[in-house]
């Protein structure tokens, strides 16, 4: 099987375009049983930050997070996954491989009860203080280890929305994590995938991924690269921050008790 190991200039031309790209088969099958036995072992361990929610009907939902599972699984930065993936984003960062710091973090939606993620920009909920002065970039490959689709919890993005500032405001009264108020959906494209395929997105793009309302499980693997930020051409307040920092510390408290 050949995998992707660049991109064209008129992929490259979308990208800049439309902020994300798809890109097709990404791990053969071989890589694709290592990843999902290392994501079932994270799981196993109870690692993973959720996010809580409720249906109409008052069914209990939710998605795990597991961040940094590189930490505990080193190995995972030997593959060719990780290496084409940073390769893939040296080119639409314009800055060499060395440069860039890399991250990942696993998402995990269960049969029938995994909830939503709402649409959001990947940027505002990082905390450092840099980025009311200075423009975030960075993008996002996402895999899917299971089959992503309109049913399970795939990918949807809003072409051209990295490009444009957003209102946030926080998804319910506890969670410190911010969405778009006004996501404009009308645009939005939805994104099936095959388990193996992989879509790459800016770190501003809007994108939201649906409810797990099918039988089977969803997994998908997100792994991140940051560029050194450039300057703004004016301060971003990003006024949600002081409350995001007062609310993940509380959550850190409750995780104590």
């Amino acid at each position: 099987m050949t995998l992707r190991d660049g991109l064209t200039d008129a992929e490259m031309a979308r990208f800049s375009e439309d902020g994300f790209l798809l890109l097709g088969r990404f791990v053969d099958d071989d890589q694709l049983a290592v990843l999902r036995g290392i994501y079932d072992q994270m799981l196993a361990r109870d690692l993973g930050d959720r996010l809580l929610g409720t249906t109409s009907d008052g069914t209990a939902v939710s998605l795990v997070q597991v961040p940094k599972p590189e930490k505990l699984f080193p190995e995972l930065w030997q593959t060719s996954y990780f290496s084409r993936s940073r390769r893939l984003a040296s080119q639409l960062l314009e800055t060499p491989e060395e440069e860039l710091e890399g991250v990942s973090h696993l998402i995990h939606k269960q049969a029938m009860t995994g909830r939503d993620t709402p649409w959001h920009q990947d940027d505002a909920c990082w905390l450092a203080p840099e980025f009311q002065t200075h423009e975030p970039r960075a993008v996002t490959i996402w895999i899917a280890l299971d089959d992503a689709t309109t049913t399970s919890g795939c990918m949807s993005f809003i072409p051209g929305s990295h490009t444009r500032t957003a209102r946030h405001v926080f998804i319910d009264d506890e969670s410190a994590f911010v969405m778009v108020a006004d996501p404009a959906t009308e645009s939005a494209l939805q994104c099936p995938m095959r388990a193996g395929e992989a879509s790459i997105h800016h770190c501003r793009t809007v994108h939201y991924a649906g409810a797990n309302t099918s039988a089977r499980q969803r997994r998908a693997w997100a792994l991140e690269f940051y560029a050194s930020p450039v300057p703004r051409s004016e301060p971003d307040p990003r006024t949600w921050l002081p409350e995001m920092r007062e609310r993940m510390a509380r959550r850190a408290d409750l995780r104590l008790i």
